[in-house]
This record gives structure tokens, C-alpha cells and sequence, in this order.
């Protein structure tokens, strides 16, 4: 690792990581940074002079290694005319939700665990037709979808796994998802949002959940009662106080009851648009 004065006041230290510290008045065009202003790199002042890749892996730019919230490829900043444009690379990371999860919560789940509950990939899929509507997939969304989709079963089961690793005499329940696109949330999508949120919510709950082993699955995806706008808060996302009641009574009829229906194979809701 060397240092070296640029001549403008700057003095960069070289290194894997790009990284400026300021050494007196700056002269001379200005130009978009980063400034670190908490955490392992505090202090430290990025110019903003082409791609830089924000995230834990190896070849990002700004690597935060220690920060477990961080994504593999969290975020992306390129110069533009008039400053910086930050863009949250959401699902395009490679790392979708169960992968956070697998880091995050699993190794906290107690050995002693009767019962775990998993509820994931709503936001999932948010990711993914945000990351369409900025140009993924290009001229094949489809296979794009379906990509994440795959991405998405690995880590699920990964998930799964690990958490029969840790709470062995656990039962797991876990609740699919419903038609993202038939939520209130998405009542004034585009068609091709709607179909996109269709796609990857229906193929998760289809290839990723529904053919978990040993596991007792609560069919929301089937069920006419998780699409109606009274479950629901006021951003028509989240469930309300009977949204939240409903899904528990759910769960707590999967855990009393011996003979709770399996998730079926085929449904109207599965395709709405």
C-alpha cells in the first residue's frame, strides 16, 4: 500500500479499495464523492469517477466485509452530468431474501425451537419487477424472472436445511405467497408489472415452496381470503391487525390440526392477469 499526493490537494492511498483523504483546500473542477460518515470507514471519501460497486464481495469497490445488512452487491453509483446516481441493485445482487436470511436469523434460531414459522418473499419479488422496470432482463424478462426464481428454491431450501440443522425435534410451517399482483398495493400497476409480480410470485410459492419436504406449507397463494383489500394496511402491502390475525389463526390451525390440508396444485388465483 502506497501513498501518493495527486497535486490537487488529494492524497490517494492505493490500494484494492480506491480511497481519498483530503489534505487541504481543493482546487480545481468539482466532482461527486462519497463520504463515509460511520462505520469501519469512517472518514474515507470516494471520487466518483466511474462505476463504483458498493457491497461485501470481493471485487466491489467499497467493500464493506463486516457489515452482515450488506448485500454481495448492494448498490451501484455512476457519474451522470450533474452529480451521482445511486442505484439499490435490489434482486439483481443475486441474493435474494432466504440468502439474508441463511446469514441473518438462522444461526439465531434456538436448539430448543418446537416451532418455526418462515414467511418470506413478498419483497422479494418487489425486487425483481423493480429491477425489470430499470432495464433487467433486457428483451427476455421472462428469463430473467425465472432465474431469480431458481436463485430464490436454492436458498430457500439452504434455509430450510439449516434450520433443521440447528432445531432438530422443531415442526417448521411455512406460509407461501400469495399473487403478488392481485394485492391492493399493485391495483394501479401496469399489466406487464402486474404479470412480472404474477410470474415470480406464483413460480416461488410453485417450484420453491410448495415442494418442500417435511415441512407443513399454509396455502396462501390458493386462498380467496388473502386477497381481500380489508386484510390490509393502508399501503396495501402489509397486513393490517386482521391481516396479521388471520395468518396466525392459520398457523395455529396447521399446528392442531393432524390432517391441514396440503397446498393445491392448481387454483384461480394462480392466474390472474
Amino acid at each position: 500500500m502506497s501513498d501518493r499526493d495527486d497535486g490537487r490537494g488529494f492524497t490517494e492511498e492505493t490500494s484494492h479499495t480506491p480511497m481519498v483523504r483530503l489534505t487541504g483546500d481543493v482546487q480545481g473542477p468539482k466532482r461527486p464523492c462519497l463520504v463515509v460518515i460511520a462505520g469501519a470507514h469512517l472518514g474515507e471519501i470516494f471520487p466518483v469517477e466511474g462505476e463504483i460497486i458498493i457491497g461485501r464481495e470481493l471485487d466491489a469497490h467499497l467493500r464493506l466485509a463486516e457489515d452482515e445488512g450488506v448485500s454481495r452487491r448492494h448498490a451501484r453509483v455512476t457519474p451522470v452530468a450533474d452529480g451521482a446516481l445511486l442505484s439499490d441493485l435490489g434482486s439483481q445482487n443475486g441474493r435474494l431474501n432466504p440468502g439474508n436470511l441463511i446469514e441473518q436469523e438462522m444461526p439465531f434460531v434456538s436448539r430448543e425451537a418446537d416451532v418455526v414459522t418462515v414467511f418470506t418473499g413478498a419483497n422479494d419479488v418487489n425486487n425483481i419487477t423493480a429491477a425489470l422496470g430499470n432495464g433487467a432482463g433486457g428483451s427476455d424478462p421472462a428469463a430473467y424472472i425465472d432465474q431469480k426464481v431458481a436463485t430464490f428454491a436454492a436458498d430457500y431450501s439452504t434455509l430450510i436445511n439449516g434450520i433443521r440443522g440447528r432445531a432438530t425435534k422443531s415442526r417448521i410451517i411455512v406460509l407461501n405467497l400469495p399473487n403478488m399482483a392481485a394485492l391492493p398495493f399493485l391495483a394501479t400497476a401496469s399489466l406487464a408489472q402486474k404479470q412480472a409480480a404474477q410470474r415470480a410470485s406464483v413460480r416461488m410459492t410453485t417450484t420453491a415452496i410448495n415442494t418442500l419436504q417435511g415441512v407443513t406449507v399454509i396455502d396462501l397463494l390458493c386462498d380467496a381470503r388473502m386477497y381481500q383489500s380489508s386484510y390490509y394496511s393502508s399501503d396495501g402491502f402489509h397486513p393490517n391487525d386482521a391481516g396479521y390475525a388471520f395468518l396466525g389463526g392459520e398457523v395455529a390451525r396447521a399446528l392442531t390440526n393432524s390432517s391441514y390440508a396440503a397446498p393445491r396444485s392448481s387454483c384461480p388465483q394462480m392466474t390472474l392477469f
